[in-house]
């Protein structure tokens, strides 16, 4: 066996070229060459160059999988269960700022609450914002600017906002509901205070006024709802029924007597003197109302202000890394305002804990109903 044809056995699987193969057949590259050679099995540049290909993919695959920014392009289901919580700490000890979008119903308790959360969640930080349940699917369906979490008036302001891009379902926060309220004067509502006997009592009488909730409003539309209930007396209702003409000249008939229709009924019954003699208000806006002066009645049927709690669902624009932040922030945020602080506060706001059954049959709204029901109160 010649030289040239020894150095090439030796080299054999190292893939160099003709001209270095020629090189190590001199005598001392040769020597050096099988004294290495006959250490291991695995020729040495085969050995680094292995070694230098696993150490590579084992630190790709490890940036892949916990860095943020690069996290969420890795393959999901692998990422999730090798490292479900683990995330460097891109944005470890900077603030957080959450915004809440919320109705002014519970604005009040919702700031109060923020207030106290951020003196136990330093970085932290809560921007509370008003939003009535009849904008929400112009304010959220924005590109920019949307809130990190929007809290409904109800289960139903969901279907009315249709495809915000929003959780579908929402933990409830708090319970609230209608009531109807009449002065004191109207004996003949006492014990017997609806929409039917205050249609009747308005009919007979051209200088009766009543309080309703305000045109363009969620409690307006469910206020339509309601109206409904009494007058087919059940507490399943079809569009057809919300857009029958006889019931919707009867609601037209009896809104003659309400003089504003852009004002809470509350202001209106806590001028003195009132400015109705009768009104359907919300049982919060009642508990902090001066009730000297008027008696009250549950409805025949009852519509839950629930105040479902979403969490914003499509953080396209936002990064993954600050998106997560955000999203485990909101999430903290919903636990703390069903946690035994907020929640015994809700009282002092005129409001009931969210598990609070009611006495009256509960109204169900589905989709159709609600499309119906947006031409109702107008």
């Amino acid at each position: 066996m010649t030289k040239l044809d020894e150095v090439a056995r030796l080299t054999m699987g190292t893939m160099l070229p003709p001209f270095s193969v020629r090189l190590l057949s001199k005598t001392p590259f040769k020597k050096l060459l099988y004294n290495t050679s006959t250490m291991s099995s695995t020729p040495p540049l085969n050995r680094i160059l292995s070694g230098f290909y696993v150490v590579l993919t084992l630190a790709v695959g490890l940036v892949a999988l916990i860095w943020p920014s690069v996290r969420s392009w890795t393959y999901a289901p692998l990422r999730d269960a090798l490292l479900p919580d683990f995330y460097l700490p891109t944005r470890a000890g900077q603030p957080v700022k959450l915004v809440v979008a919320a109705p002014t119903t519970l604005e009040s308790w919702v700031m109060t609450s923020a207030a106290e959360f951020t003196q136990q969640n330093s970085l932290i930080q809560i921007e509370v914002t008003p939003l009535r349940g009849l904008d929400a699917n112009r304010r959220l369906n924005t590109v920019t600017g949307q809130p990190d979490v929007w809290i409904a008036e109800a289960d139903f302001a969901r279907l009315a906002a249709g495809g915000v891009p929003y959780e579908t379902q929402g933990a409830p926060l708090a319970q609230d509901t209608f009531i109807w309220v009449a002065a004191s004067s109207q004996t003949a509502l006492a014990g017997n205070l609806g929409w039917r006997t205050v249609a009747e009592a308005a009919n007979g009488n051209p200088q009766f006024r009543i309080a309703v909730p305000p045109l363009g409003s969620l409690e307006g539309l469910a206020a339509c709802l309601s109206a409904a209930a009494d007058y087919y007396a059940q507490d399943r209702l079809s569009p057809a029924q919300i857009n029958d003409t006889a019931f919707r000249s009867w609601l037209k008939a009896l809104l003659q007597a309400a003089p504003d229709l852009s004002r809470n009924p509350r202001d209106q019954l806590a001028s003195r003197p009132p400015q109705a003699d009768a009104g359907l208000i919300l049982n919060s806006d009642w508990r902090q109302l001066n009730q000297a002066g008027f008696i009250y009645q549950m409805p025949a049927y009852s519509i839950s202000f629930n105040y479902p709690y979403y969490i914003r669902s499509n953080w396209q624009n936002v990064p993954p890394d600050e998106a997560d932040t955000r999203r485990a922030a909101a999430e903290k945020f919903k636990a703390f305002l069903l946690g035994s602080g907020p929640q015994s506060r809700l009282n002092s706001f005129g409001l009931e804990r969210p598990d609070t059954r009611l006495t009256a049959p509960l109204l169900t709204v589905d989709e159709a109903t609600i499309r119906a029901l947006q031409f109702c109160w107008q």
